[in-house]
């Protein structure tokens, strides 16, 4: 029985530090789980992942995938944990054999301790710790990050046209002093992956004249069991169609490609969460939340000969559009202002118009509009929604903007976010269960959700949880035992998280 045990124990060890298709996908399309402490909301990548300048600028001829860790920006309690990191990944896509080929991999990562919102690119040394299986572990806070990339460093591209990125690397948490409190329970570290262009292999950092970002992968706390962070720059509804190489589960959860509004947030019953309001130099403008709408007060607008209506914007960065596809923009508004318009660049830098580009005249009453449109066959990372408002000085509202793709089956609920709650399914602890052991998760929004558990042959076994469940965190207890109340062998099971929009599936080990 002991060996029985000891073999489980490795297989689960295992398992744990696998990726898998659902989380990659994941990984690019649903929110952060938590903000990353004293990063700036002005940062594009505080609200969740995004694409960046995915075609490489020309003649550079360098890159490097890295990622951070963060304290969460609610505190982080506990004092006796650290961040274990290792195999870290970096693919491309050819775009001339469609074959993904490996450009870093390092068990060892290296890094620095920056200041948290990277203001004058301030660094320091890192509390840094190489561990017994090769990879390193670190500690983030007082202020500081940890910024790290490859042992080995930046890579030089290859001589290929290159069609799509995948970054990944693995953590977990573990003590600082193993003799100590284990308040891992408590910790709460974030971490993403993400890569960037450099001009060169040796080019020093010029405030981003000689580097950027291609894309930046979703915040997720790092929990004790290992489990893979990814980037991946190619749209997640056919990431399934020619997946990175990943050891893990490559089995393809179909919800995930299930359309809800591909803007966050959109019905604003989340405040202003996710939007953004940039004001141009000699403008003023002031915008709030009222009764679940948007309101932005313009109160001054510069007289130049540049002038445009761009000056005063409500946006909203995305990742996840694709190219010569049909989409439909549906929203109200209404205004003392003449008009607004409604656009799309194809990323974060470029204004160049990706297929929407319309204007709405407005009056005192709500208007529905409805737009469908096409996306152009060039746009390479779509980063940049829009409301252009700088027409007049006056007043504008705007309420329940759904971005769908119309080929695609939808929902147009907008999907909530939340520091405090995001949806996510805890492994189950304690693992293995001897029998009794608990079970953690999180759901974002009020939603119909069924968690089960399944035996090797995909048999469901029991039903713990069916029915609607409001937002909010839960915890439940299962004794051990099946629907007919018989206690499950000696084995390994699943329990998966089903919702509308979400699934994941974990695995637990069953000892007698």
């Amino acid at each position: 029985m002991k060996i029985a045990i000891l073999l489980i124990l490795g297989l689960l060890q295992f398992v744990n530090a696998q990726n898998s298709l659902n989380d990659i996908i994941q990984d690019m399309r649903f929110p952060h789980e938590g903000y990353p402490h004293g990063v700036p909301d002005s940062f594009t990548w505080f609200w969740g992942p995004r694409l960046g300048t995915t075609i490489c600028p020309v003649g550079w001829t360098a890159m490097t995938g890295w990622g951070q860790v963060y304290e969460w920006s609610n505190g982080n309690p506990a004092r006796n944990t650290r961040v274990h990191l290792k195999n870290m990944e970096t693919w491309y896509l050819s775009g001339t054999d469609h074959q993904w080929h490996q450009l870093q991999n390092d068990v060892k990562v290296f890094g620095l301790a920056y200041v948290e919102d990277f203001a004058g690119n301030t660094s320091k040394a890192a509390d840094y710790r190489v561990e017994a299986d090769g990879g390193i572990s670190v500690k983030a806070g007082d202020g500081y990050n940890f910024h790290f990339w490859p042992n080995k460093g930046r890579t030089t591209l290859p001589k290929d046209s290159i069609a799509g990125w995948f970054v990944t690397v693995q953590a977990r948490l573990i003590l600082d002093n193993a003799a100590g409190v284990d308040d891992r329970e408590q910790a709460r570290y974030l971490l993403n992956v993400g890569a960037d262009w450099w001009k060169s292999i040796t080019a020093v950092w010029d405030n981003f004249k000689t580097n950027t970002d291609i894309g930046i992968g979703r915040f997720k706390f790092v929990k004790p069991e290992w489990q893979a962070f990814n980037l991946i720059t190619i749209p997640y509804t056919i990431v399934h169609e020619n997946p990175p190489p990943f050891q893990g589960d490559h089995t393809l959860d179909p919800a995930l490609l299930v359309h809800e509004n591909l803007l966050v947030n959109g019905d604003f019953s989340n405040g202003r969460d996710r939007w953004f309001l940039e004001i141009h130099d000699g403008c003023a403008a002031a915008w709030q939340y009222q009764n679940s709408e948007l309101y932005v007060h313009i109160s001054q607008l510069a007289s130049d000969s540049n002038y445009h209506p761009y000056r005063v914007q409500v946006k909203q960065y995305l990742s996840i559009l694709k190219p010569d596809t049909e989409y439909r923009l549906q929203f109200k508004s209404k205004g003392t202002i003449p008009w607004i318009k409604a656009s799309i660049g194809k990323n974060e830098w470029d204004w160049s118009v990706a297929g929407l580009d319309h204007t709405i005249n407005l009056t005192g009453n709500w208007i529905q509009t409805v737009i469908d449109f096409k996306t152009t066959p060039d746009i390479i990372a779509n980063n940049k929604f829009n409301f252009q408002l700088g027409s007049q000085t006056g007043e504008v509202w705007i309420d329940d903007v759904v971005l769908i793709e119309k080929s695609s089956p939808t929902h147009t609920n907008a999907r909530q976010n939340s520091q405090v709650v995001s949806y996510k399914l805890e492994q189950n602890y304690p693992n293995p269960a001897n029998p009794t052991t608990t079970i953690r998760y999180s759901l974002m929004n009020s939603q119909t959700i069924d968690l089960s558990v399944f035996n090797m042959e995909g048999k469901k076994v029991k039903t713990l949880a069916h029915g609607h469940q409001n937002a909010g965190e839960y915890t439940l207890v299962w004794d051990g035992r099946d629907s007919n109340q018989q206690i499950l062998a000696t084995g390994i099971y699943f329990y998966r998280l089903n919702t509308d929009i979400f699934s994941i599936t974990k695995k637990i080990v069953m000892v007698r």
